[in-house]
């Protein structure tokens, strides 16, 4: 509900510099960036729309080989329409048939990706294996909304608060943004 802005660079010293975080004990839905890491005392969810994008981009580069990519994006959206719907119901969660049901799309869908995208002969993964395992990795994370019907599927509002920000500096870079205000 909430959007903080504060001026600094992106490590974990500048991040608690901001003096918004530390301590905070809700839910931050956030994209993959590592410097949030540190923040324990909060629950992370994975931003849906970073997902998203990151999907399409692998799979846009081979669509045949990355399809994997796209049957992932088609469930977290799956997963988005459920939850929606539930919240405009009224229902506080989903039932446990329709957890389970996104756990196994989501699991086919690792496993998909993991068929199409196999170490080579050193053991490294493409670029694309490496999103693959991030997803199995992160599962709690990114399905968070799923299972928390108030956590949002994405950041969107935040990073919509911070586009006439980043539009400023583009077009004005004598300005200065102080206590957000622009001068």
């Amino acid at each position: 509900m909430l959007t903080s802005f504060h001026v600094g660079g992106r490590s974990k010293a500048d991040i608690d510099a901001g003096g918004v975080l530390p301590g905070f004990d809700g839910t931050i839905v956030r994209d993959g960036y590592a410097a949030y890491q540190h923040l324990s005392d909060a629950e992370h969810a994975w931003c849906g729309a970073h997902l998203i994008r990151d999907l399409r981009g692998v799979h846009e580069q081979d669509p045949a080989g990355q399809a994997w990519a796209e049957v992932m994006a088609d469930t977290l959206l799956m997963a988005k329409t459920m939850t929606e719907q539930a919240v405009a119901a009224g229902r506080e969660a989903l039932t446990d048939a329709e957890i389970s049901r996104v756990r196994a799309c989501y699991a086919g869908a690792i496993a998909y990706g993991r068929q199409q995208n196999p170490p080579d002969r050193q053991g490294e993964v493409s670029k694309a294996g490496k999103l693959v395992e991030r997803f199995h990795t992160h599962r709690g994370m990114i399905l968070r909304f799923v299972v928390d019907l108030a956590v949002p599927f994405t950041n969107n509002q935040a990073e919509r608060d911070l586009r006439p920000v980043k539009l400023q500096q583009k077009i004005g870079s004598c300005d200065v943004l102080v206590g957000g205000l622009m001068l």
